[in-house]
């Protein structure tokens, strides 16, 4: 006894419909992938992480040891308080201004923050090298 292989053709409205499920399917995953890219508070959440980063290793760590040599000595007491608050402005206008072109991500048509009361408090831990360090961000921002 031989069994027959059915054959699976496609209909013309099939096609159709495969073509209409392919191309909306792509449309919310591009549509997803968009809204996720040029999210402004993701942006601004980002550049954020990236300038304090910044201004931690080179700034403000070179100063909060001063002469001391010993970095644990110097850093140890800042651990729970913290170092206090450096607002966004501060960090923007660091080093003659070198990052006001960032003020962008902070203040566009979609997103504005108040530079004068967003910050960062920085919290030295173990074993206080100028990477060493959390964070917390305190925002002053809304959606446009």
């Amino acid at each position: 006894m031989r069994i027959k292989k059915a054959k699976f053709t496609m209909t013309m409205e099939k096609k159709i419909l495969v073509v209409i499920l392919a191309v909306a399917s792509l449309s919310v995953v591009t549509a997803l992938s968009v809204q996720a890219i040029f999210d402004p508070q993701r942006q601004a959440e980002h550049k954020m992480d990236e300038l304090a980063k910044e201004y931690y290793s080179t700034y403000l760590y070179p100063r909060l040891l001063g002469t001391n040599q010993n970095a644990e000595e110097a850093l140890s007491g800042l651990t729970k308080s913290g170092v206090a608050t450096t607002y966004l402005r501060q960090i923007l206008l660091y080093n003659n201004q070198a990052h006001r072109n960032e003020t962008v991500f902070f203040s566009n048509a979609r997103y504005s923050c108040n530079t004068n009361r967003t910050g960062v408090r920085f919290y030295p831990e173990a074993p206080y090298g100028p990477e060493d360090f959390r964070t917390e961000v305190f925002w002053e921002c809304q959606k446009l």
